[in-house]
């Protein structure tokens, strides 16, 4: 689960990125944590709708958890890639949808843990090995799966 301390760090994060006047477009995971902590961030802190924000999701916007259904609405634009996800597959629809977003990045920040068995970690490797510029902003809490409460 994030802390709260992940949750300030991802918001300071998110909201130096959209303040830069280069950026013109981010790409977001949608899953429940630290992707929805971040496009929450940018919806809230960026000004006259820049840079926009794309969610990019494993199948549909509505096989999402409902925790992420808010934020991903607000999204100037949510691509489904149509993966299923499945256990059968190792849930291959997630691994699918981090290389796409790296893919149509030019540079990739990455919320994580450190845990070198997780999804982040293997879409670091996989931006790095497509020699992406990778800032690995570390936190505390698990990434993903466990939620956040959100502090308002």
């Amino acid at each position: 689960m994030l802390t709260d301390k992940d949750v300030t760090t991802i918001r300071d994060k998110v909201g130096s990125l959209v303040a830069r006047d280069d950026i013109e477009q981010m790409y977001f995971g949608g899953a429940i944590g630290a992707d929805t902590v971040a496009l929450e961030a940018a919806l809230d802190l960026r000004k006259n709708k820049t840079p926009r924000l794309v969610a990019v999701v494993p199948n549909r916007i509505n096989n999402q958890p409902k925790e992420t259904q808010a934020a991903l609405s607000r999204a100037d634009e949510v691509i489904e890639l149509g993966n299923p996800i499945t256990s059968a597959n190792g849930y291959k629809a997630y691994h699918l949808r981090n290389r796409a977003m790296v893919d149509m990045a030019t540079d990739v920040v990455a919320f994580w843990s450190g845990d070198i068995h997780s999804g982040t970690y293997s879409t670091i490797k996989y931006a790095n090995d497509n020699t992406k510029k990778v800032d690995a902003v570390v936190i505390e809490g698990k990434d993903k799966r466990y939620g956040y409460d959100k502090q308002t």
